[in-house]
């Protein structure tokens, strides 16, 4: 019949069963019964040597012409040892991912980050962070898109924020960029996040020290509760985690936190006591357990409850340092500007005196509270006399504080 024409394929009628006419050079035109013609170019694959078969689109809508070029094209990629039906996907997946990069702006990613990030901090604390990418990541990273911005352009970017005398906004920022990266990691927006590879102390200036005598504290549950989550999702050492785990529920001052000993907890009685040569007010604390932090430290016991400290020293039975606890209040994004492990005292403070005799709240008047924090109150006679009465109170307390701390972080 020989080669095709546009005057065949026109005349061309339509049969009960589907045929193919050859045109040459592995295309073929196939006829079906309800009389639309596709084009087909069939081949032996010269990778895996087996017979496979490629549409090459519709007559009329794809002409001879065409066909034929397609075909033309097809058998190059044959003489050069390449499977046209595998080469056309991997020229798709390629194209999907050129357009996926170009689609997931750092601007784009950001709103998607921000709309979830929202829901877990403060309104106030929400804007501050938006307001600190708008005005120095956004105008510089905005429209480009994520998987493009180097390494070497961030640290440029909070070098010359840091020069402009921001400080704590460089630092804040590195924090912030930490974040949003790990988000797009997760959602495999990106494959790496680049700001784990930036030490922060290698390029912005220390920051500036903070005043020993004033603590900062958070001023609402919902930033509260953005504290508590990320407590419970930070991955650094066991005994780090575990005990910034336990400080919310027992809010100890950092020492006895840290320097926290198995012979100090009574599992029975469920009591913490601190020897008054420990103490501050060089006075014996006895502070009742909430059920929350006995659960709490009998997991730690159950994983390593040899030794003298609760929460050992990766140096071994030692306490851990003092920057061990504020280092990782750090690393889960909290400059000591805005908390300190000692600030859990004040959150204590504040909440618990705020919920005096109000619903969902309790029925412990000041000194219980007071009490709770190791405070003296009241003269030696009155606090003996007291001594069991007090004790009873404040379990109470500490067993609300421990479920509102629950509640808390549950969005109740």
């Amino acid at each position: 019949m020989g080669r095709l024409t546009a005057t065949k394929i026109k005349a061309l009628k339509t049969k009960e069963k589907a045929y193919t006419l050859s045109d040459g050079d592995n295309l073929q035109l196939t006829i079906k019964p309800n009389g639309s013609k596709l084009w087909e170019f069939r081949y032996y694959s010269p990778t895996t040597g087996k017979r496979r078969k490629s549409t090459l689109g519709t007559h009329p809508k794809t002409e001879l012409a065409t066909a034929r070029k397609k075909a033309l094209e097809y058998n190059q990629m044959i003489a050069d040892g390449l499977d046209p039906i595998d080469e056309n996907k991997k020229s798709k997946e390629l194209l999907k991912k050129i357009t996926e990069k170009d689609k997931n702006t750092f601007e784009k990613v950001y709103n998607q980050w921000m709309d979830k990030f929202q829901n877990e901090i403060s309104y106030t604390y929400y804007k501050k962070t938006d307001g600190r990418f708008k005005n120095h990541i956004l105008p510089k990273f905005g429209k480009k898109p994520l998987a493009d911005i180097t390494h070497d352009e961030v640290i440029a970017t909070l070098k010359a924020i840091d020069k402009q005398g921001k400080n704590e906004t460089a630092h804040r920022l590195h924090t912030l960029l930490g974040q949003f990266y790990r988000y797009a990691v997760t959602h495999r927006i990106i494959k790496h996040n680049i700001i784990a590879d930036i030490e922060r102390k290698e390029i912005l200036s220390k920051q500036k020290p903070q005043d020993e005598k004033h603590y900062p504290t958070l001023t609402s549950e919902k930033e509260l509760k953005s504290l508590l989550l990320a407590i419970d999702e930070y991955g650094g050492e066991y005994s780090t985690r575990m005990a910034l785990r336990l400080l919310p529920y027992v809010f100890l001052r950092s020492a006895n936190i840290r320097q926290l000993e198995w012979s100090e907890i009574d599992f029975d009685t469920k009591m913490l006591t601190i020897d008054k040569s420990k103490m501050k007010g060089k006075k014996t604390f006895e502070l009742p357990l909430p059920h929350q932090a006995i659960k709490i430290l009998k997991e730690v016991q159950e994983a390593d409850g040899t030794g003298r400290y609760v929460f050992k020293s990766f140096k071994g039975d030692q306490p851990m340092s003092d920057n061990t606890l504020i280092t990782a209040i750090r690393r889960m994004g909290y400059t000591k500007e805005e908390f300190v492990p000692h600030s859990f005292r004040s959150v204590f403070s504040t909440i618990a005196n705020e919920y005096i005799g109000k619903e969902g709240g309790h029925n412990h008047i000041n000194v219980i509270i007071e009490r709770c924090l190791a405070h003296r109150t009241g003269g030696a006679v009155e606090n003996a006399y007291n001594h069991a009465a007090y004790l009873n109170q404040m379990r109470e307390l500490m067993q609300w504080w421990g479920d509102k701390l629950e509640n808390i972080k549950g969005g109740r």
